[in-house]
C-alpha cells in the first residue's frame, strides 16, 4: 500500500517515530537571541522525562488522498538516568489509530529506542490498514480514468542502525507486507494486471546523515536519507525486486523571522514491482496516487515566515515527475506545483505547528491540513 498511507497507521504513533518528536529535542539549544524562539534552557516543560511519561493526542487531518478524519495517537516516553539524558534520546513506545470519512481506517503499535550514548538504534512496528484511495490512470487517451483503489493489507518493519562517525549512521532494515487489493471495475483489473493478493517480504540497508537544529520544526541543518529494501522469494515473498530511495532536505536562517527549506528525493524500482509499492510524487496539491510509476524525482522549496511567537505563514513551489508509469511504462507529465498556508505552534519547545495548507499540482487542487512540517 502507498508508503504515505500505512505511515499513517504506525509512524505517526504519538508523532515519535518519524524523528520529529520531543524523542530527538534533548541535543537542540535555541537562540536566546530571537525574541521569537522559545529559549528551551528556561522552559518549565521538561524535554527528557526523569521519569517514564504518558502522552495522548488527537491528530486531525485533512488530504486529498485520504480525505479527511482523525489520528489519535498515544506514546510512552521510557525513564532515562541523568547519564542517558545527556547522551540519547529517551526511547519511545506508542500506538495509534486512524479514521478517515471515505471510509478508510488504521492502526498501529511502534518502538524507536536509542542506547549506547546513541550509538544503536532501533526503530519497528507492526500495523494494518484498510484504505479506499483514488487511482489515476491517464495514459488510455484524452480522458483521465479515476477508480476506486481498495487496499487492504497488514506491515512489519524493523530497522537497526548504528554510529559511525559524526552524524553517520548506518543500518539494516527489513519489511514484510501482505496486501489485498482490488479496483471499482474488473476491466480495469485487468487493465493494470493487479493481482489481487501479493506478499512482499525484503532485507536492505539505511544510511542517514542528520545535523538538524530540531527534527521537529528545523530552522538549521540539512538531513540525508539513502535506503535501499531487496525484495525476494527466499524471505517469503511473491516476487524478486528491488527499491532505492534517496532524500536530501536543507534548512537557512536567512533573517530572524525566515527560513528558507528544501528538499529533493528520488526513487527507483526494478523487477515486477507491485502497484502499491510503486514510486509516487508527494506533492502538495495532489494525491499521491495520482502520479506513480517505475522511477520518481521530485523536488520542493518553501519559504517560512514567523510573525508571531505562535503564528506562521508559508509559500511553496516545487516539480517533479514520474517515469515508467502504471499502464504504457512511459514517462509521466512534469508536473509543477505552488501554494501557500498558515501555521499555529501548538508546542513553543519543540516548535510543533498545526499546518493549514493550499497547493495547485497539474490539474489537482487540495487543502491540507496535519500536524508537522510537510518536510
Amino acid at each position: 500500500m502507498p508508503e504515505k498511507s500505512w505511515k499513517l497507521a504506525v509512524l505517526l504513533v504519538a508523532l515519535t517515530l518519524n524523528g520529529n518528536t520531543i524523542a530527538e529535542a534533548d541535543s537542540e539549544s535555541s537562540d536566546p537571541d530571537d525574541p521569537l524562539v522559545p529559549d528551551l534552557r528556561e522552559s518549565k516543560v521538561p524535554l527528557q522525562f526523569g521519569r517514564g511519561d504518558f502522552v495522548a493526542v488527537p491528530i486531525p487531518f485533512s488530504n486529498p488522498t485520504l480525505g479527511t478524519g482523525l489520528v489519535v495517537a498515544a506514546g510512552y516516553f521510557h525513564a532515562q538516568t541523568h547519564e542517558q539524558k545527556a547522551t540519547q534520546p529517551p526511547s519511545v513506545t506508542g500506538a495509534a489509530a486512524m479514521y478517515s470519512d471515505n471510509g478508510s481506517y488504521a492502526v498501529g503499535v511502534g518502538n524507536a529506542s536509542y542506547w549506547n550514548e546513541d550509538r544503536w538504534r532501533f526503530k519497528g512496528g507492526l500495523g494494518y490498514a484498510d484504505l479506499e484511495l483514488p487511482l489515476l490512470v491517464s495514459e488510455l487517451g484524452p480522458v483521465k480514468l479515476e477508480f476506486d483503489w481498495l487496499v487492504d493489507g497488514a506491515l512489519a518493519f524493523g530497522e537497526i542502525s548504528r554510529k559511525i562517525g559524526g552524524n553517520w549512521h548506518l543500518g539494516v532494515r527489513g519489511r514484510y507486507m501482505t496486501v489485498d487489493q482490488s479496483l471499482d471495475l474488473e476491466a480495469s483489473s485487468d487493465l493494470l494486471l493487479l493481482r489481487d493478493e501479493i506478499v512482499a517480504a525484503g532485507l536492505g540497508v539505511s544510511l542517514e546523515y542528520d545535523t538538524r537544529d530540531l527534527p521537529s520544526n528545523p530552522y538549521s541543518g540539512r538531513h540525508f536519507t539513502a535506503s535501499t529494501l531487496f525484495n525476494r522469494t527466499a524471505l517469503g515473498g511473491d516476487d524478486n525486486y528491488d527499491s532505492y530511495s534517496l532524500k536530501f532536505r536543507s534548512y537557512h536562517r536567512l533573517a530572524e523571522p525566515f527560513v528558507l527549506a528544501w528538499m529533493v528525493s528520488g526513487c527507483d524500482r526494478s523487477g515486477p514491482v507491485p502497484l502499491w509499492d510503486t514510486c509516487m510524487l508527494n506533492l502538495r496539491g495532489a494525491p499521491v496516487t495520482h502520479h506513480m510509476g517505475r522511477s520518481s524525482l521530485m523536488a520542493e522549496i518553501e519559504g517560512r515566515w514567523r510573525f508571531s511567537k505562535r503564528w506562521g505563514a508559508v509559500a511553496f513551489t516545487g516539480a517533479g515527475q514520474v517515469r515508467k508509469t502504471l499502464v504504457t511504462e512511459r514517462d509521466g507529465d512534469f508536473v509543477q506545483n505552488y501554494g501557500a498556508g498558515i501555521r499555529f505552534m501548538v508546542s513553543t519547545t519543540q516548535r510543533i505547528n498545526v499546518r493549514l495548507d493550499y497547493g495547485r499540482a497539474g490539474d489537482d487542487s487540495a487543502v491540507t491540513l496535519s500536524v508537522g512540517e510537510a518536510f
